[in-house]
């Protein structure tokens, strides 16, 4: 029975509108920089392999409202290095406009 109940509650709690306007914005500060490593022409995951690398006298960084920030969690953010397609959009969607990579 509890479990019925359980999953009524993550129910409800998964149908709360979100405003997203009211969500403040956070935004981007630093360099970003990326290598390319090699080609993707056989690839179906997207255009070739990129390694983004941190800058060391400007890092990439995302500041986000600490009122959004997890309690006990910074508001800041930054990647350390690694390797990417560049955008993760799948050649079979890449046709569609607006889907590129």
């Amino acid at each position: 029975m509890w479990r019925i109940f359980a999953g009524i509650v993550v129910l409800l709690g998964a149908c709360t509108p979100v405003d997203y306007d009211a969500v403040t914005k956070g935004s981007f500060e630093g360099v970003v920089r990326l290598y390319w490593i090699s080609g993707g022409a056989g690839s179906a995951v997207g255009d070739g392999k990129f390694l983004y690398y941190e800058d060391e006298l400007q890092p990439l960084r995302f500041l986000r409202d600490d009122a959004n920030a997890p309690s006990g969690e910074s508001g800041v953010i930054t990647p350390n290095s690694f390797f990417t397609d560049g955008g993760s959009v799948p050649r079979v969607v890449q046709s569609v406009p607006g889907f590129n990579a």
